[in-house]
């Protein structure tokens, strides 16, 4: 029913009929059946079928040739049969004229009918459309609603990481800080008891220092007694042998020495010895000179005892300073 209402907008006006009849066809049937005679039924909608019967006689509209053959009839019969055709022509007008009031009707009902229809579709095209903006709304808000759980979420997920970030840093800080104190506590329990180690070595040290050039000053006092000791004696053998010698002398030799005497006397004061007559080779050693050099020797090694002892003390110094500095010098004898 609707294919056709919209398919009969593109046809012209005889086919727009046409349907309208189709469409009523109860109502045509009734109109045809009274214009019609009682014999013959409603007309089809065929239109092979209304050709086929187009050439056959159909109620009073009779041809021309067979109003000529009834007019040899009698003329009562004749007026009877024009004035009932006459009734019926204008009963099939009436009916006529009703089927086209009653097509127009339909034809306009019709068309009130495709208005509303238009109308309809205009609603429901502007329906679809604020439905469609209705629905793209909620969608936008939708995601906007999802945009802000999901920020919500990511906030409360960061906000929560750093709050276990700032805890666990708080946790390695505090642990770092005890561990560092209890480090540093060792280290200086380590470096007391090594300073402790170290004054006590240098206080030993430094006594055995103070020890050794005490008992060098002692042995420096005594070998420097024996030598002055030593020298006495010499100076007394010296002097006692001077005198013998004099007294040894003959008179004749007291005359003055020559150049060459005077060379080979020997260094000590007072002592002189005659030319050696045997063989040639080196003078042999009086008991002056060998008591003159074991007195330099002695005293050489006073000398050397005494730098040594001067060089340890300064050496106990310079490893005081070392170990007040903090520095381990490797060069120090102590250090090492």
């Amino acid at each position: 029913m609707m294919h056709q209402l919209f398919t009969k907008r593109n046809t012209p006006k005889m086919s727009e009929n046409e349907d309208n009849a189709h469409c009523e066809a109860t109502a045509i049937d009734e109109d045809w059946q009274m214009v019609a005679p009682p014999s013959e039924s409603a007309p089809t909608t065929d239109a092979h079928e209304q050709s086929s019967h187009s050439e056959q006689p159909r109620g009073s509209f009779l041809p021309l040739t067979e109003a000529s053959r009834s007019a040899q009839s009698p003329p009562d019969s004749y007026a009877a049969k024009l004035k009932t055709g006459i009734s019926e022509q204008e009963d099939a007008t009436i009916a006529m004229n009703r089927l086209t009031a009653s097509v127009q009707a339909q034809s306009a009902d019709l068309t009130n009918a495709v208005k509303k229809l238009n109308q309809e579709r205009e609603l429901l095209a502007k329906e679809r459309k604020r439905l469609q903006d209705k629905n793209i709304t909620e969608q936008a808000e939708i995601h906007a609603q999802l945009n802000r759980q999901v920020i919500a979420m990511h906030n409360s997920v960061v906000a929560k990481g750093e709050e276990e970030r700032q805890k666990l840093h708080d946790e390695l800080k505090s642990g770092f800080d005890a561990d560092m104190a209890r480090m540093s506590r060792e280290f200086q329990v380590a470096l007391d008891e090594e300073a402790k180690k170290r004054r006590r070595v240098l206080e030993e040290v430094s006594d055995r220092v103070v020890e050794d050039r005490k008992a060098s000053e002692t042995r420096i006092s005594a070998v420097q007694q024996q030598c002055q000791a030593l020298q006495q004696q010499v100076s007394s053998v010296e002097q006692r042998v001077s005198g013998v010698e004099q007294c040894l002398r003959p008179r004749s030799q007291e005359t003055r020495p020559t150049s060459s005497q005077q060379e080979r006397r020997p260094a000590i004061v007072g002592y002189e010895r005659s030319r050696p007559t045997g063989p040639t080779g080196p003078a042999p050693r009086s008991r002056m000179d060998v008591n003159a050099a074991n007195a330099a020797a002695q005293r050489q090694r006073a000398e050397n005892q005494q730098g040594r002892s001067r060089a340890s003390e300064d050496t106990v110094r310079a490893h005081a300073a070392h170990m007040a500095s903090g520095r381990w010098v490797y060069d120090c004898e102590l250090c090492a």
